[in-house]
This record gives structure tokens, C-alpha cells and sequence, in this order.
């Protein structure tokens, strides 16, 4: 259990539209801290049409840090060009990713995990790098540290195997993101 922490903040999504999605200029910044910074690259959605069915996006979140890299759920798919132009505004390519976390399975968070086939990837509780799979505590409810800065915890929800990460840095206090 984390102690002495000051505040827990979400970061929820925008609700947008299809018709927003289209548009470039979306790329927000959150927060920026002194040495590691938190982007939403894509805001994500939750809309159930007049069809009655439902459609999702999720949020792709950078946090761009001086050691490392960590991109928070891959979007879907055919939102590959929209990632790849974000990280190139903040000066990245996908080999300059060293994490990435899918808070779940679902195809809106993992959709173009393809990209960052050199990374850590972690999706819900999984965790691996190529074909090795890391040992970790994440079922027993324990978090796995990344850095002394972020951390995945087991946060089980609308799946089995949910997970959140967490961002701690003195001057913004704690962000979560949550899946």
C-alpha cells in the first residue's frame, strides 16, 4: 500500500466524437514535471451509437521522462499513423519506447503493441520483453515498479486482469492513470 501520498488524480478522457478523432490538432499535454512529462497523445472515448452499439478508443498517454520512455495503451489499429505523428512531434520513434502498458486486453488499448516490439510490454497483469515473461506479484495485489517514479498496480475492473499506472513526482503530487 502506498503511504504518505498527498493526493490520487485521475485523468479521464474527453468524450469525443468520431468527427474529432479526424482532427490532428488533438494532441494535449496534461502536466509537465520537472524531469518527467505526462502527454495525452489521443483522448479516448466510450459512445453508445443509435445502432445500439457501443464504440471505444482509448487514451494514449506518453510519459517521456530523462532514463525512459513509457507509453501508456496503443490505441486501435487504424490509429497507427495518429501515434506515430504524435511521437514524432515529441521527438520520438517507436524504438525510443522502453515501456508499454496496456491497462487491459482490449483491442482499443492494444492495437498497435506491433510498434514497440522492443519494449517491455505489460498487458494487464503480463509482463514480458520478446519471449520471456517477468516474474512479478501483480495477481497478490502487489504493484510492479518500473522506476522510482512509476508504477503498475492490479486494479481489476470491467476485466479480470485491469491494471493502473501510477505517476508519483513531488510537484504534481500522484496521477493514476486507470484502466
Amino acid at each position: 500500500m502506498m503511504q504518505g501520498r498527498k493526493k490520487r488524480k485521475n485523468v479521464l478522457p474527453r468524450r469525443k466524437t468520431n468527427e474529432d478523432r479526424n482532427d490532428d490538432s488533438g494532441v494535449e499535454k496534461l502536466k509537465e514535471a520537472e524531469q518527467k512529462k505526462c502527454d495525452n497523445e489521443s483522448e479516448g472515448y466510450t459512445q453508445l451509437d443509435s445502432q445500439g452499439t457501443v464504440r471505444s478508443c482509448s487514451t494514449i498517454t506518453l510519459l517521456k521522462g530523462p532514463h525512459r520512455n513509457i507509453i501508456v495503451n496503443t490505441g486501435n489499429p487504424w490509429e497507427r499513423d495518429l501515434l506515430l505523428k504524435a511521437l514524432s512531434d515529441e521527438g520520438l520513434k517507436p524504438e525510443d519506447i522502453h515501456y508499454v502498458i496496456c491497462l487491459n486486453g482490449h483491442i482499443e488499448q492494444i492495437g498497435n503493441l506491433n510498434l514497440f516490439s522492443g519494449a517491455v510490454q505489460c498487458v494487464g497483469y503480463d509482463i514480458c520483453r520478446h519471449d520471456q515473461y517477468l516474474l512479478h506479484e501483480l495477481k497478490e495485489g502487489m504493484p510492479f515498479n518500473i522506476d522510482e517514479d512509476v508504477e503498475i498496480w492490479p486494479t481489476p475492473g470491467h476485466t479480470g486482469n485491469d491494471v493502473s499506472v501510477v505517476v508519483k513526482k513531488a510537484n504534481l503530487g500522484v496521477l493514476a492513470g486507470v484502466g
